[in-house]
């Protein structure tokens, strides 16, 4: 099969584990590079208005497809990039108009980029959002 057969593609604990690597390097260009996998993942699996989630299957427990997202999210908190908020803020709109609904994991994501960056008062703001949405804080997101 060829490069764009598209019959034959990653399942979601296969974009974790790359996202999530990339995540995990000192290279300046990582968070960058995890999001461009994550694009990847969206242009394959969302098309317009057909969206086919990628598989859970793997060997993974409790596998969520927010998990991408959360991944490069957490790229731009361990990054130096002085965009890095404004990044992750992109990726958790990118989320919230999806089919696929941000988890508290998503949101501390986000609070932690915040912190990490310096922007206490956005990482409020977004703790106030998880719960107008109903979004059930846990010990992390104090």
């Amino acid at each position: 099969r060829g490069a764009s057969d598209v019959s034959v593609r990653p399942n979601l604990v296969a974009y974790v584990t790359t996202i999530t690597a990339w995540s995990r390097t000192k290279a300046a260009h990582a968070p960058s590079r995890a999001e461009h996998i994550l694009n990847r993942m969206i242009d394959l699996y969302y098309d317009g208005n057909d969206v086919e989630l990628p598989s859970l299957e793997g060997d993974v427990e409790h596998a969520k497809h927010d998990a991408p997202f959360n991944a490069v999210i957490t790229a731009y908190a361990r990054s130096i990039d002085p965009n890095a908020a404004e990044r992750a803020f992109a990726v958790l709109e990118r989320l919230e108009v999806s089919p696929i609904a941000p988890t508290v994991f998503t949101y501390n994501a986000v609070m932690d980029v915040c912190a990490k960056h310096g922007d206490p008062e956005r990482a409020l703001q977004t703790l106030e959002k998880m719960q107008a949405l109903s979004v059930t804080p846990d010990s992390t997101s104090y």
